[in-house]
């Protein structure tokens, strides 16, 4: 090992999700996303040995190769000629399968970081494009702040995640899929929704800071009974809504269930997922 870095990636949530059409067999997504203050840290270090290693050690600290940031370095080094070996081990906060954007994440840091060590002067267009290979949520990390996307494009929105008093609670119903899990998700027949979102109206909502209004705009495109294996995460949203008044929902492809909440909010869903024996997380808005 010559040289050895330390970076973090963070979370996002979606808080607003929905299918407008399909093209060239993808689903076409319109989605409003929020990075958030969950972090995985990532040791980087640059060695003399001409090889790739990316690992991770998950939450039930075994540590597993990361088959998709290997092949994202791959991808990154070929623009170049590179000299150097990488090593790199990924310490995961951020739940993996949750829909939280982890291996996204971690793709986009390691990737702009590698570009800057190594000095391989990527400019930031293909940059982009290269991770955009690697889906709609490395897109949104090229950018990190709040964002309305569709297709390939991400639109800036003004709402100021600092001015915002609530708390972002995630909630895991400790529903388990493969690494495929996504693909598996977003292969389903989906109702197409023909109206486009609002974004006036949207907007209108966050500018109040209304915890009510907030929480009632949360909107995912799953819906009951779309994936036989999600009833579990439905009833326990379900559940916290007879409790609290609030219905969470998922946040991007699931399975983690998520809502915005003041201390009297935090203090009632939080007593919900220690009674069922529930893992939650508490983050702000980044």
């Amino acid at each position: 090992m010559i040289e050895k870095y330390t970076i973090y990636s963070n979370a996002k949530v979606s808080t607003y999700a929905n299918i407008i059409g399909k093209k060239d067999g993808k689903w076409i997504i319109e989605t409003i996303i929020l990075p958030i203050e969950l972090y995985d840290v990532i040791e980087v270090g640059l060695t003399n040995e001409m090889i790739i290693n990316v690992d991770y050690k998950d939450n039930k600290n075994i540590i597993r190769p990361s088959n998709e940031c290997t092949n994202a370095i791959e991808d990154l080094m070929s623009l170049r000629t590179v000299n150097k070996g990488v090593d790199i081990h990924i310490q995961k906060n951020i739940p993996i399968a949750s829909g939280l954007g982890g291996e996204s994440t971690n793709i986009v840091s390691i990737l702009y970081c590698l570009n800057l060590l190594l000095k391989l002067n990527i400019d930031i267009v293909k940059l982009m494009d290269l991770c955009y290979k690697y889906g709609n949520d490395t897109l949104f990390f090229t950018y990190n702040h709040p964002a309305y996307m569709v297709s390939k494009k991400i639109y800036p929105i003004p709402i100021i995640s600092k001015k915002v008093p609530y708390l972002c609670l995630l909630i895991n119903p400790d529903i388990h899929f493969s690494t495929h899990k996504t693909k598996y998700i977003l292969s389903k027949n989906f109702n197409i929704c023909n109206d486009t979102l609002n974004i006036g109206n949207y907007l209108q909502v966050w500018g109040t800071l209304n915890l009510d209004d907030i929480n009632n705009s949360l909107m995912n495109f799953i819906k009951k009974n779309d994936i036989p294996e999600y009833e579990k995460a439905f009833i326990i949203s379900e559940e916290i809504y007879e409790v609290s008044g609030y219905r969470p929902i998922f946040t991007g492809s699931g399975p983690f269930l998520f809502l915005f909440v003041d201390e009297r909010l935090k203090q009632i869903v939080s007593s919900y997922c220690e009674k069922k024996y529930l893992e939650y997380y508490v983050a702000k808005l980044l």
